[in-house]
């Protein structure tokens, strides 16, 4: 079971803890997953300094399209700690308040050792950089239904049929019924360029090729829309996976849902 270290899908929370990856490469790796097999073990990370609540209400709307794909673990989401070596550890002057060796080291060893060096795990007290708290309710919520939806006998789908060049249409099962959306060879062809991310500008560069430009957006922003597709950051990706795919079986689920 891979463990990818997703722990948000905000790039300005990615940002804050240095990860060095996006939100939208975050939601192709787990598409790459629900494509080939692979179940991923992630979760959310919630309580960074410098966080908004636009980050959190944001990714709380995304995970609505998203539950087609595997959802967070069993300990979905945490508040962030401060570790040993971390950069909250470096700086702890500029996050903190206070800072002190984590309060169970106590009973684990005697008084004459040196917490503060052999410590790993420190508790602390955050300075806070917002006036108002950030409420974390609407992301948990869409973590748990998300979670709750894989529960189900039938888990929600959002897959491909068809080809560009034949007949293409999308599958979506994602809430409640299911929806079979034909498209049109214009809009097939845009769909299939985004199976990977690509830059808004290099998609309509290329769909040029075969349709105005103008067109080629509206039919992005139609995709995007109807939580097709997503945008991020000027770009785009088709959410629906290859038919084909592996789907796991209700036991299966139940079974990797409680790592």
């Amino acid at each position: 079971m891979p463990q990818p270290g997703i722990e948000s899908l905000s790039d300005n929370l990615l940002s804050l803890m240095n990860k060095g990856v996006s939100a939208i490469q975050n939601i192709f790796f787990l598409k790459c997953a629900g494509q080939y097999g692979a179940y991923p073990h992630w979760h959310i990370l919630l309580g960074m300094y410098g966080e908004r609540q636009s980050d959190y209400d944001g990714m709380a709307s995304l995970m609505r399209n998203l539950v087609h794909l595997t959802p967070p673990g069993r300990a979905a989401h945490s508040f962030v700690k401060c570790h040993r070596y971390s950069a909250y550890h470096r700086e702890s002057e500029r996050y903190f308040e206070e800072i002190a060796p984590a309060g169970f080291y106590r009973y684990i060893f005697p008084d004459s050792f040196n917490y503060g060096r052999l410590a790993y795990l420190f508790d602390v007290k955050w300075r806070t950089p917002h006036e108002e708290p950030v409420s974390y309710d609407g992301v948990i919520d869409a973590v748990d239904w998300w979670r709750r939806l894989w529960r189900a006998p039938k888990t929600p789908a959002l897959y491909i049929e068809g080809s560009p060049d034949r007949e293409m249409s999308l599958v979506d099962s994602r809430f409640e019924r299911v929806v079979r959306v034909k498209m049109d060879q214009n809009e097939a062809r845009v769909y299939d360029m985004m199976d990977d991310i690509v830059s808004v500008d290099e998609l309509l560069d290329s769909a040029s090729s075969f349709c105005e430009r103008g067109a080629a957006s509206r039919i992005l922003d139609s995709f995007v829309g109807h939580g097709l597709a997503v945008r991020l950051d000027e770009r785009c990706l088709g959410l629906a996976l290859r038919s084909g795919y592996k789907e796991w079986s209700p036991d299966e689920r139940i079974a990797l849902m409680r790592n």
